[in-house]
């Protein structure tokens, strides 16, 4: 199985890494520029992206997809996964943040 998504609506040739954490922030918090952090950052700072960076095409978008094993441990686990690119001149801290997107893993 895959977990599949996209990233979309960013600058051409953007660099895109996406960060996950174990638990949501508890409530966003906005950076500037119109973004908002919905990661617990006690993780972030600990932690490297999970993927990343990566540059976006010629149209502002990354197809993503995570191959996802067969392994009834993972059921149950919760993640939060945010997508930063950095987009030069956007906005006063030169980032640009999706939403948050809570992940469930079943079995």
């Amino acid at each position: 199985a895959s977990w599949v998504a996209s990233v979309s609506g960013g600058p051409a040739g953007g660099l895109a890494s996406v960060y996950t954490t174990p638990l949501p922030a508890p409530s966003p918090l906005a950076v500037g520029g119109g973004c908002s952090v919905y990661l617990d950052l006690g993780a972030v700072v600990i932690s490297a992206p999970t993927l990343g960076p990566v540059p976006l095409d010629a149209l502002g978008q990354l197809p993503l997809a995570y191959p996802l094993p067969a392994d009834p441990n993972l059921a149950g686990l919760h993640l939060t996964a945010q997508v930063v690119v950095g987009d030069p001149g956007a906005n006063p801290i030169n980032l640009v943040l999706s939403n948050g997107l809570d992940l469930f893993f079943g079995w």
